[in-house]
């Protein structure tokens, strides 16, 4: 998490606008600083940042009776890029709404790339007024030419499309070896590198999906293939309660899930990536509902009460949770 992050913190609990568990954070570390030795920077701060992950994430912080506030000394602002990690593990979801105009679109270089990364999600309006709606850890290619032969645009991650209809120029995704044609239609696509299945669930219209030229299916609203990258196999079902978009609304139900599609779920949603050398967890499927409403920790409990295993953060890297 970058510094200013932190420092936007630090001046929620300067107004007193910072949340309980936020005024924990600012709290604890700067009480730190106030009795450990001056020449021990660095030990203070993995104190500090590993008792905070560890309140965090057993669910404490939540349940904590918020501290008394202070008004913290300027002199403190300063010591705040020590602890960019700690960040990591508070900062909750952000949703961006960054439109970007035709016009805007079109002056930029031959590809453009959108991204977002963890927790976030971003709004963007291609020239044809197409409106895609980007997933946490997800990367949008689109070419300069977009609105000339056919509407061609390259996924990574997960995205919800609300295509434009143009008979004359169908709208073509790249994502997941799939190629998913359409004329004018709404429906969401998941092809995250880490997960070793392509989602394709369709909204309204229909869509065309195929691989290599081969047409696997055309699905009608209220369907969903799910393709099997590994094995090349896939599967037709029926799309749940608009299970296929309801992450957009800050829920993600994962029905029959892999280990890789809890792990990415986790990610997108906390920033916290799940790993293991378990062969069972790794095998197991899993079905479980994520709400951004419910913090990190509390959503880590209920996932070692599903599975009976225990975790340990990574210091190397703590955005990365190993169950064991």
């Amino acid at each position: 998490m970058e510094n200013h992050q932190l420092q936007k913190l630090i001046q929620k609990y300067r107004n007193g606008t910072a949340t309980p568990a936020e005024r924990f954070v600012v709290e604890l570390w700067y009480q730190s600083l106030e009795e450990a030795p001056a020449d021990e920077p660095t030990a203070i701060s993995e104190a500090f940042i590993s008792e905070v992950e560890t309140r965090i994430l057993s669910g404490t912080v939540r349940a904590a009776a918020a501290p008394k506030v202070r008004r913290l000394p300027w002199r403190w602002v300063a010591a705040a890029v020590l602890l960019p990690a700690l960040i990591f593990t508070w900062y909750q979801w952000s949703k961006k709404e960054a439109v970007v105009q035709p016009a805007e679109f079109l002056a930029g270089p031959v590809i453009r790339t959108f991204k977002t990364g963890p927790m976030e999600q971003q709004r963007v309006v291609l020239p044809d007024s197409t409106v895609v709606v980007l997933n946490a850890n997800t990367e949008l290619r689109v070419l300069a030419d977009y609105t000339r032969n056919a509407r061609k645009v390259a996924l990574q991650g997960e995205a919800f499309f609300d295509v434009r209809k143009d008979p004359l120029r169908p709208f073509v995704i790249e994502g997941g070896d799939l190629d998913i044609r359409v004329l004018g239609t709404s429906f969401n696509v998941q092809a995250y590198p880490a997960v070793k299945s392509t989602k394709v669930a369709v909204h309204t219209g229909m869509v065309r999906v195929s691989l290599k030229e081969k047409i696997l299916s055309a699905l009608k609203p209220g369907e969903e293939l799910k393709f099997d990258r590994r094995t090349g196999g896939y599967n037709l079902g029926a799309v749940a309660d608009n299970h296929g978009n309801s992450w957009m609304t800050g829920v993600v139900v994962l029905d029959q899930s892999s280990f890789q599609e809890l792990s990415q779920t986790m990610y997108n949603m906390y920033g916290w990536r799940l790993v293991t050398g378990d062969a069972g967890l790794l095998k197991d499927r899993y079905n479980i509902t994520f709400r951004k409403s419910i913090p990190g920790g509390e959503m880590l409990q209920q996932i070692l009460r599903l599975t009976g295993k225990k975790y340990t953060v990574k210091k190397e890297d703590r955005s990365r949770i190993v169950l064991y």
